[in-house]
């Protein structure tokens, strides 16, 4: 991670820090929120492609299925990730960001489901 950090705001008004990567960046081996971000000019608002939670950040952005589609689809360019290892707060926040965001790799097809909203 860079030490550039951006703030999400969830739809509950809650505001996220979060740090900033790019894809080439090293990640830890650690419960964290991530969002997939296409920001090209720092003075414009970013774009939420993707939100997501995992218990190992390491292991799942090296093996990530929506990253390609991200990148190639809606021009994400970074990652925004935020250290949280309790389960059930991950989830939390996962949840307030999707509502917030909407972003559209959450919403397509069958991911939209009752436990993401």
């Amino acid at each position: 991670m860079t030490s550039e950090i951006v703030t999400l705001k969830g739809a509950s008004g809650q505001s996220y820090r979060f740090a900033l990567a790019t894809p080439g960046a090293r990640f830890n081996k650690v419960g964290a929120v991530y969002a997939f971000l296409a920001w090209r000019v720092r003075s414009a608002p970013f774009f939420v492609a993707y939100i997501g939670q995992t218990s190992d950040f390491m292991r799942r952005f090296r093996h990530h299925d929506i990253w390609p589609e991200a990148e190639a689809e809606w021009g994400t360019n970074l990652i925004a990730g935020t250290v949280l290892e309790n389960p059930q707060a991950r989830s939390a926040m996962e949840r307030d960001l999707i509502r917030a965001y909407a972003p559209p790799l959450n919403m397509a097809g069958d991911m939209l489901t009752a436990q993401a909203l």
